[in-house]
């Protein structure tokens, strides 16, 4: 039996999204993230669970002087609100890669 998955991503073209997915797409990739963000930055019914990865992490502050040695790449989901918002994420694999950041 054939374990079924996901397709490799295929790399293409905005036009080629454009073309396929229709003039809005971006539109609705945004709509798509916003929701899933939502159910993220909301701690999935949960706040509480969220509150720590809302803004970033500021070393002074939160007395961790090491945070920035320790952690390469900062992220929280106040960036990525921030980014989404701003139509920064045109593709699915940058919104994944900074949600992986927040919590990997």
């Amino acid at each position: 039996m054939k374990e079924q998955g996901a397709p490799p991503a295929v790399p293409c073209t905005v036009s080629q999204v454009h073309f396929r997915f229709g003039p809005d797409w971006d539109k609705k990739l945004r709509g798509r993230l916003d929701k899933i963000l939502r159910k993220l930055e909301d701690g999935f019914g949960d706040p509480e669970k969220s509150q720590w990865f809302l803004v970033p992490v500021d070393p002074i502050a939160n007395n961790v002087p090491e945070y920035l040695d320790v952690i390469s790449e900062p992220m929280d989901l106040g960036t990525i609100r921030q980014s989404l918002d701003q139509g920064k994420y045109r593709e699915v694999v940058t919104f994944v890669r900074d949600c992986r950041l927040v919590f990997g």
